[in-house]
């Protein structure tokens, strides 16, 4: 994808206007990396938006434009794409908040999305939290979830908790231990009434795939039961709760990912 994404930034010429979508700005001939391209375009994506403008604002052009908007980021440069990001976010009327705060649930935050990208949907809640067009009820609804999933997330070096061995065996020890004993670390939190939390634990101890990367020193796996401090801690969003760890300084590669993923 990201091959024809660069193939396509390379011969951007002018103006693209499909179906009545968001036409795409004319790049600089000047421009010729797909980087430096991809830049310009992620952030010169909107200056042609007109929210006034019913063909440009229709749910349906929204929708494709902005699914348009988020394949252009990954190719971008990090700060690039982010400061681009909040500033479409900041410029959304209150009117399609609701809207594409949806979309960016869906495109963004869900697991099975192709575009599921945990970094810049908080950078998109950032980006909500301080546009100008919502009432101080809103900014500060979506100020408060980027607050809380902001809490050990991807990037961030895991809080210091107390862990079990997957059998549940054995005396707790701190997850810090772990620190650079093995490749990856997954952790899994579990309620213990959650009958899923069990089959996934039985699953990792005896299904022969999951046995042979743990034989193999590659992974190593630990629980801890969810409490009210690890909630505060930690967003809990599925239950059970897999956070996958870089075992050489514990920061956390992904989280909430259901187990096949």
């Amino acid at each position: 994808m990201k091959r024809t994404l660069s193939i396509f930034l390379m011969l951007l010429p002018v103006y693209l206007i499909v179906n009545g979508q968001l036409p795409l700005p004319t790049v600089p001939g000047s421009l010729t990396s797909p980087k430096d391209r991809a830049n310009y375009v992620a952030t010169h994506f909107y200056d042609s938006m007109n929210w006034n403008d019913t063909t440009m604002n229709s749910n349906r052009e929204v929708m494709q434009s902005w699914a348009n908007f988020l394949s252009i980021l990954p190719i971008a440069d990090i700060d690039t794409a982010r400061t681009a990001l909040i500033s479409f976010m900041n410029s959304i009327p209150a009117s399609k908040a609701e809207y594409i705060s949806d979309l960016t649930d869906g495109y963004l935050y869900a697991v099975d999305s192709e575009m599921y990208n945990e970094s810049f949907y908080l950078t998109a809640l950032s980006g909500l939290a301080t546009n100008p067009s919502l009432s101080k009820a809103q900014q500060e609804m979506y100020q408060s979830r980027h607050e809380y999933l902001a809490r050990n997330a991807p990037g961030d070096i895991v809080s210091d908790i107390s862990v079990q061995e997957l059998d549940g065996k054995g005396n707790d020890f701190s997850i810090m231990t772990l620190a650079g004993k093995f490749p990856t670390v997954m952790l899994l939190f579990y309620d213990p009434d959650c009958e899923d939390c069990h089959e996934t634990m039985q699953t990792l101890s005896t299904d022969p795939h999951w046995v042979q990367i743990r034989q193999s020193g590659q992974l190593k796996i630990v629980i801890a039961e969810i409490t009210e401090q690890i909630e505060e801690q930690f967003p809990i969003l599925t239950v059970p709760s897999i956070y996958i760890l870089d075992g050489n300084d514990l920061h956390i590669i992904s989280r909430n990912m259901p187990l096949n993923k």
